[in-house]
């Protein structure tokens, strides 16, 4: 499983760093940290291999009596969860430190462009798989 940060897994995982959360607000975190649409089904996926692995911990809400009501899933981080958050925090600092001694402003800008192409690229892809489902290739 890649939990690259730059998936929906890591995002997810990043996240719940956050605290516990269901899958709408989830996914909502997930867009806010991104800067772009996440989808919803892919982060229910993601969330499912999550758990799979041991990273997250799942458990229902049920609600009172109110008319219409459904019960809710929510996520949080295990401590295996935690320590792979930590991991994807480390491996990001270098990139995110605006004043890291070792990267020049062209270098960091460079990065930059790079994880936007990157971005832009799994963007297209995704609409790419989403026209071939509905037959429209």
């Amino acid at each position: 499983m890649s939990d690259s940060p730059l998936t929906t897994v890591g995002i997810l995982l990043l996240a719940l760093r956050e605290g516990p959360g269901y899958g709408l607000e989830l996914t909502r975190r997930a867009e806010a940290m991104a800067g772009a649409p996440v989808a919803s089904s892919s982060v229910h996926r993601a969330l499912d291999r999550l758990r799979r692995a041991g990273h997250v911990r799942r458990w229902t809400v049920v609600p009172g009596r109110r008319r219409g009501a459904r019960a809710r899933a929510y996520y949080e981080l295990t401590a295996r969860g935690v320590a792979r958050v930590e991991a994807i925090t480390e491996a990001l600092r270098p990139l995110v430190l605006r004043n890291d001694a070792r990267s020049s402003g062209a270098e960091v800008r460079a990065m930059r462009d790079r994880l936007r192409e990157a971005g832009d690229a799994s963007a297209f892809v995704a609409s790419l798989q989403r026209r071939a489902r509905r037959g429209g290739a």
